[in-house]
Parts: structure tokens; sequence; C-alpha cells
């Protein structure tokens, strides 16, 4: 997928705004992140946003808009600045190009125009690439059903969001079934259908309107209401979905079915990393085998998948680990060890473990997974020790 060019729009002019807006938005790669209708408002708006592309129409008031223009230049060096105009006399151009517009476009613009201007940023050495610095991906997937996936995801989604340099959404893609917003006991009046339905249409105000945030910073998106939408969220859309979240989201965190269906295949392939999580019994085991036999012939899915065993310490559930990995011919990546009773308190509760019990060592194996997932873990361990093979960064609290 290509990356995405966020956009910022001024324009006073609302019939000249919404017809680049409509020509924009039908662009694959380009996501309008915010629109000014007044050229006062784009201070503020850059004091919020990075955009890749600043567009600037200067026909409502020349002087000021080319103030805006020198402006935006100076506040944002490393976006590029682009000029709408329905004049395209010599004069104005070049006060346009001397306040340091990179772009000069005569309005009504065409595809012919808009299109080569956008190739010039993409292929300009050193700019932006879409989304934020190290904008990550991760999917969280149970292999079967009831092994605490969704409880994974929401707590390394909070952990995540913890730190104030992050921005973390976490998209609810269990369709049927998905238990997130329990978890962290949030109220949604918007869904996954809402916003999917209006992907053409899409922009920052739009979506943050269908967010929910909860109060460790974490952004939230549901599930579809009825089962009946389910059909309704189309691959596509999601894929552009979630390429516009990483556009505003250092991290994008999705929970997924354990039904792998369509979505749940599409969310894998565009994440950086993919947690599947088991446990120590015959049924995670026998669908883990199954799963990486599936994707064997799909190189980047295999590459990315990592093991969690949750619940490891059960007494119902003991399984070797030695064994386990032999079953799977893979190493396990992580170990959380079982604490039903904080787990259930926490849910009852409605609060994420992190913060219900963030001392309990079931909680701290959960942060220093989000840790691992950021880049900010310590490699080479296992249950606190030296790992024999030493091939994976591990840590574990099991009992």
């Amino acid at each position: 997928m290509q990356s995405v060019l966020r956009l910022v729009l001024v324009d006073p002019c609302t019939a000249t705004r919404e017809d680049l807006k409509r020509i924009l938005t039908g662009l694959d790669p380009v996501w309008v992140e915010a629109e000014c209708a007044n050229y006062d408002e784009l201070p503020e708006i850059l004091n919020q946003a990075t955009p890749d592309i600043v567009i600037i129409d200067i026909d409502s008031d020349t002087n000021k808009g080319l103030e805006m223009v020198a402006q935006a230049l100076r506040t944002h060096p490393q976006s590029r600045i682009f000029v709408t105009s329905g004049y395209s006399d010599s004069q104005r151009i070049l006060l346009a190009m001397r306040s340091g517009a990179h772009e000069y476009l005569t309005t009504p613009l065409q595809l012919d125009d808009i299109l080569p201007a956008l190739d010039r940023v993409r292929q300009c050495p050193g700019r932006p690439t879409g989304g934020p610095v190290n904008s990550k991906v991760i999917s969280v997937a149970g292999v079967v059903g009831g092994v605490g996936s969704t409880t994974v995801a929401v707590n390394v989604a909070c952990a995540l969001a913890a730190d104030a340099n992050r921005r973390v959404v976490l998209v609810d893609l269990d369709m049927v079934m998905g238990d997130a917003d329990v978890c962290l006991d949030l109220v949604h009046t918007h869904t996954l259908i809402d916003v999917v339905e209006n992907i053409n249409r899409l922009d920052f105000t739009l979506l943050k309107r269908s967010l929910v945030q909860h109060k460790s910073g974490l952004w939230f998106l549901s599930h579809p209401n009825s089962v009946a939408d389910v059909a309704r969220v189309h691959p596509d859309s999601l894929k552009r979905l979630i390429g516009l979240l990483k556009a505003t989201f250092t991290h994008v965190i999705l929970n997924l079915s354990n039904g792998f269906r369509d979505t749940d295949i599409t969310a894998m392939e565009v994440s950086d990393t993919i947690l599947v999580v088991a446990q120590l019994d015959v049924s995670s085991l026998r669908n883990l085998g199954r799963l990486f036999k599936a994707f064997d012939g799909v190189e980047s899915l295999r590459d990315s998948v990592k093991v969690v065993l949750n619940r490891v310490g059960a007494k119902d559930l003991n399984i070797p680990i030695e064994k386990a990995e032999e079953t799977i011919g893979r190493e396990i990546f992580w170990q959380i060890p079982n604490d039903w009773q904080n787990s259930v308190a926490a849910r009852t509760a409605g609060v994420p473990l992190v913060t219900h019990a963030p001392k309990a060592k079931l909680a701290v194996t959960l942060i220093k997974l989000a840790d691992a997932l950021a880049g900010g873990a310590t490699p080479g361990l296992h249950n606190g020790t030296a790992k024999r093979r030493g091939l994976f960064a591990m840590f574990s609290g099991s009992a």
C-alpha cells in the first residue's frame, strides 16, 4: 500500500474548497487531514498537525493568502506548500514563488495537474512518507475462542498509550463477538461501519468524531453494532482506513476475530506484527499448526506472526513449553502468566488490567510486551533468564 500523503486545505470559498476536496479524496494515497474556511484558522491547525502538503487558495485575499504561505513555510519547513488560484498571470505566480510556494496550480484543478505535483512530493529526497515516524500496525488474534486475545489487545494498546509521545488507536475488528468496548467501559455513538461507508469523503474531523477516547489516552473505534452490517465492511475500504489511521497515529492496534474472515486477513496483510494468542492446550496447538501451514505460502504473513501464550501456569494447561514449540515448529515469542482473579476483576470493573492492578505480575508482563513491540524491551530474556536458543526477545512471569 502506498504511503498516505496528509493534506491541509485552506480556501475561504466553500465552492472551490469542496471541488478540490472532492478530487483529492478520490485519490487513494491522499488524506485531507483538515480544512480551513478562512486564512486565520491555519496557524491553529498547524499547531496540531504535521501535514505533508498545505494547499492554500489565494483568490479570496491574495495578500493574506501569501502571508499564510510564508508562515506555513516558516513553522513547517518539512511540508510542501501548494498555491491554487483561478488566475495564471506571471505576476501572481512570481509572488507565490517568492512567498515560498513549491507548486502553483490553476483552478478548477484537473487530475493531470495535481497527480504530477503529488508525485514530486513523494519523490523529493528526505520528504515525509505519510504518517507519523515509525507508525506501526499490530494485529492481535486468538487461535481459538476464549484465549484472551481481546484482553491482550486492550492492555497492550493502553500500555502503549501511556507514553505521551505516542498516539494509539484500537480498532475492534471482531465483528460479531467483539467486546473491547466492555473492557474499556466505553460508550460509542459511531462504529466501524460509519467510517468505511464514508471512506471516500473521510477527513480528520469526520474520523475524530467516529472515535471515542479512553481516559488512558487511547482512541477507540468499535465494531458494527448490527450483525447485518458486518458484510458491509469490505476489505478494500478497511485497507484504506488502516492507511489513513497510520497517517495520524503512531500505533494502530487491530483486535481480530478467531474466524479469520476476509477482513482479518486484510488486517494481517497490512500489519507489521501479528500476535497470535494461544494457550497450552491441544486445541490451541492444533490450530497454530494449521495456521502456520496456511501461512507457509504467504511470506509477509509468515514472517510477521509471533505466538503469545496466555495463562501460562494454569493447572489445567500443563503442556510443556518445549513440547509446544516442537509441535508448532516455532519459538514462543511471549508468555503471559495466569492471573484469573485480577483478570476477572478488571473486566468486571471495565478497567484495563494495566490500570486496575499495575503492579500485578500479569500487568507487568503485558506492559513489557507493549514495550517490546514498541522497540523498548531488552532482548534475549525468557522467564527472567537467558533463553537457551536465544532467538527471540521474551519476558514472562509464569507462576
